[in-house]
């Protein structure tokens, strides 16, 4: 009997049962079969749907190498601006810059933060530059570090974006499947009612393949040591 195909494999796997399903039905019965024209829109359908999830899941991937790039150019970013104030309190003979950077961290603090608790930290940084007059040597960092924390909210946003639309086209593709897999059985069961167990589960592949005989007789080579070892006396 035809093994029917559960809902567990992979979508992947349940196109490949699909597909060999048709072109037995084909072989079998012909290519204008009704089994084949009920179960093709089924397998079209889901192999659209397959499609487009492994398109959103590298969408994901490339979605996240930029979040993480992003991060990366924010904390170089954080780490230009650092120096840049310890180079201006040493050449300024340690003169206070602004009451509120006293309380500034060091880069060793900033790196070990979560994205979202470093975005939020350095926002706080850029808002503390603002506090700054236009003409401070410093100024300029609020328009460089915020340039660079609008950049990674953007990368953060389209993430999110992408991680959505995989969870939803894996949802499509689940609901695609679980249609594929009601046609399989529905196309055994009635096959098996109008031709007959042995003959419905010629349309059906074996999923669990066995290795095939080989009925081909060895070939008995005939020892011919002892005669060459007579020959040669």
């Amino acid at each position: 009997m035809a093994r029917m195909v559960s809902r567990y494999i992979s979508p992947k796997k349940c196109l490949e049962t699909g597909e060999r399903h048709i072109h037995l039905a084909n072989q079998e019965c012909g290519l204008d079969n009704k089994y084949s024209q009920a179960f093709k829109p089924k397998y079209d359908t889901l192999k659209e749907k397959l499609e487009k999830w492994d398109e959103m899941r590298r969408s994901c991937l490339f979605a996240y190498d930029k979040v993480y790039i992003s991060k990366k150019r924010l904390l170089n970013a954080t780490r230009t601006c650092l120096e840049h104030i310890k180079q201006f309190r040493r050449d300024n003979h340690g003169a206070i810059i602004h009451a509120s950077f006293d309380e500034i961290v060091t880069y060793s603090t900033y790196s070990k933060m979560k994205l979202t608790k470093l975005l939020s930290a350095i926002e706080n940084l850029v808002y503390r530059f603002k506090q700054l007059d236009d003409g401070h040597p410093l100024y300029h960092f609020t328009d460089d570090l915020g340039n660079v924390v609008n950049t990674t909210k953007l990368a953060i946003a389209a993430y999110e974006e992408a991680q959505y639309n995989s969870a939803k086209a894996k949802v499509e593709t689940q609901c695609a499947q679980d249609e594929v897999i009601k046609q399989y059985k529905r196309n055994y069961f009635e096959a098996n009612i109008e031709m007959g167990r042995d003959c419905a589960d010629d349309l059906f592949p074996i999923l669990r393949r066995k290795k095939l005989v080989n009925d081909i007789e060895e070939v008995e080579v005939e020892d011919i040591s002892e005669d060459r070892a007579t020959e040669s006396e």
